[in-house]
């Protein structure tokens, strides 16, 4: 099993100029993370649905998450590698739920390979 670190980057992905993502770190609570893979008509497919729970974020990520925006998610195993979540093809939808101390990280993601390979 793996051990995350608390950090989670988020990559805004911004189809008019690829040159100009933003990038937003959140700080969530312990979380584990285990993508199902899932048998459709279409196929098979790795859902990377999860919730986590972060710290209040500043005012401009609220807002700019407060609807679902296209990302790639990242997040670090305690050996300190990457993984990312979404891509540039099939990127992730973001969204935060805000709370009155805290926030919900909400991503939904569909990959065609597991992101933990």
């Amino acid at each position: 099993m793996l051990e995350f670190l608390n950090t989670i980057q988020v990559r805004l992905l911004n189809s008019d100029k690829p040159e100009k993502e933003k990038v937003f770190d959140f700080v969530a609570d312990t979380f584990s993370y285990i993508p199902q893979l899932t048998d459709n008509d279409a196929g098979n497919y790795w859902n990377c649905d999860k919730t986590f729970v972060i710290d209040l974020p500043h005012k401009e990520a609220r807002k700019i998450f407060s609807v679902e925006r296209g990302a790639i998610v990242t997040i670090k195993t305690s050996d300190r590698k990457t993984h990312n979540i979404g891509t540039h093809n099939i990127p992730a939808r973001v969204q935060i739920s805000s709370n009155l101390t805290s926030a919900n990280l909400i991503i939904k993601c569909k990959m065609l390979t597991d992101p933990f390979l």
